[in-house]
């Protein structure tokens, strides 16, 4: 783990390996790093801080931001450099929606597909979360992403998990806000408990309208997660 300092908190970016280019790697570091909230949305991106902090040159550094403003992750200024996007409110309902349908689109599918083994996987997940639920938030937060990869996973489309995966990724820093709410992180997970139990007994269409109203609620619970960091940051100044 490699640690560079910014003006606001110390940052952690993955160490690059030898497996894949160099502009994957660092591509695939400063991602993580966006995902996982160490890169916080509105946040500069300097080339030359990350470049020094990975031991690689600018050249790599600026393909990989180039491909992540791709995925939507990163946005260039009009004064040079490079900032992590930072959504509206709108545009964060109009990427919740669009998981909402694909992702309840993806559960009906998983019905018919998904695999014993698959559902043993799932049934692993929930039972770490129950036991994490009230204790361990960064679990939990970890398992509710696992969760709705598995089920991605056995709806079988690449191109499906493709498109879900880019609108996940651009949600994933406001994503804290909404699993730091144990109302909505202990009926998540019960959430999840009864989507198994759905797929076991093939329930197609209970599968799709539970889906809905679950990503439904997460959706406000980021929103007012949100709207309260905002609260405390103005109370702060």
């Amino acid at each position: 783990m490699v640690i560079m300092s910014s003006a606001n908190h110390t940052l952690r970016l993955d160490a690059v390996s030898e497996r894949l280019t160099l502009a994957d790697q660092v591509y695939s570091s400063i991602k993580k790093a966006i995902i996982d909230g160490d890169l916080r949305p509105g946040e500069r991106l300097r080339e030359v801080e990350i470049a020094a902090t990975l031991g690689a040159s600018r050249t790599p550094v600026r393909e990989a931001l180039s491909r992540l403003e791709q995925d939507g992750l990163v946005q260039s200024l009009k004064t040079g450099g490079s900032i992590v996007v930072e959504l509206s409110i709108p545009e964060m309902r109009e990427i919740f929606d669009l998981i909402q349908v694909l992702e309840t689109y993806a559960v009906r599918a998983a019905c018919d597909r998904i695999t014993p083994k698959q559902l043993e996987k799932l049934d692993t997940v929930c039972a770490k979360a129950e036991q994490a639920v009230k204790t361990n938030y960064d679990k939990v937060s970890e398992l509710n992403r696992t969760f709705h990869e598995l089920i991605i996973e056995a709806a079988g489309s690449q191109r499906l998990k493709v498109l879900i995966g880019n609108l996940r990724s651009a949600m994933q820093p406001y994503r804290a806000l909404t699993l730091h709410s144990n109302k909505f992180r202990e009926q998540s997970v019960r959430d999840h408990r009864q989507i198994v139990k759905l797929l076991k007994n093939g329930d197609v269409e209970a599968l799709g309208a539970l889906m809905g109203e679950h990503l439904g609620e997460a959706q406000e619970a980021t929103l007012e997660g949100i709207q309260a960091q905002a609260e405390r940051l103005s109370r702060s100044k």
